[in-house]
């Protein structure tokens, strides 16, 4: 080979390693980029995943609250409603078992008017009034005159209607009192005869045993609701938690 062609044979070889090792050099720095910027990604979106979990969480964690107080809100109404119609529907059964009484009392004591014994009268007002929901029975003749005046002062209720007629007609006082008590019922029934009227009875009856019903009703629906709000809540914790 000549001199010449010799030279620029070993320059083209001189270059081409010369290239390589430049190329070399740069795949090694690409390399490097690569793989420092895929881990960047990887790290961010491990940030990002963890940052969008946690907002996840939270944003969870307001939801279950959310729910939980409007299912509670919800069952509490819905619970409020039951009660008021459990309310009317026993303010219902007391009223036709004064009506009952009343309408009872009525029946037995035509014949007592007719006959004028008031005696039997006074009988049959303290037997119905013995009972504890029973406050008092009154006996009226035709012209509104009390037949019979008998009040169990050891009743509480009565005993706050007779300090309240104090000063005037006892029994137009207890009778004015009666009336004005929510916690009581009053109720009237005629005693005729033969399409004639002898007089009337009223009776009074005590809604205390129905207020206290309806007051422990309230404390287990109270109670009630409570147990399922924290029960739903331990379930959305639980949830939570697992997220």
């Amino acid at each position: 080979m000549a001199p010449v062609a010799m030279v620029l044979v070993l320059a083209m070889a001189s270059v081409g390693v010369g290239v390589v090792s430049s190329g070399n050099a740069a795949l090694s720095r690409l390399g490097v980029r690569v793989r420092s910027t895929l881990t960047d990604a990887s790290d961010a979106l491990a940030q990002g995943v963890d940052a969008m979990s946690g907002s996840v969480r939270q944003d969870f964690q307001r939801m279950s609250s959310s729910l939980v107080a409007t299912l509670g809100e919800g069952f509490r109404k819905e619970l409020g409603s039951e009660r008021v119609r459990m309310a009317e529907d026993l303010d219902a059964i007391l009223l036709r078992h004064a009506m009952g009484q009343a309408t009872l009392l009525a029946g037995v004591a035509p014949t007592a008017y007719l006959e004028n014994q008031f005696g039997n009268l006074v009988e049959y007002a303290r037997s119905v009034q013995s009972r504890e929901e029973i406050l008092f029975v009154i006996f009226f003749t035709d012209a509104g005159r009390p037949v019979t005046r008998q009040l169990d002062a050891s009743k509480p209720q009565v005993a706050a209607y007779i300090a309240a007629a104090a000063g005037e007609d006892r029994i137009s006082g207890v009778l004015a009192a009666a009336e004005k008590d929510p916690d009581a019922i009053v109720v009237e029934r005629s005693v005729v005869f033969e399409e004639r009227t002898l007089g009337k009875v009223v009776l009074a009856m005590s809604r205390a045993e129905t207020r206290n019903r309806i007051a422990d009703l309230d404390k287990r629906f109270d109670a009630l609701v409570q147990a399922n709000a924290d029960r739903l809540a331990r379930l959305m914790e639980q949830e939570t938690s697992n997220m």
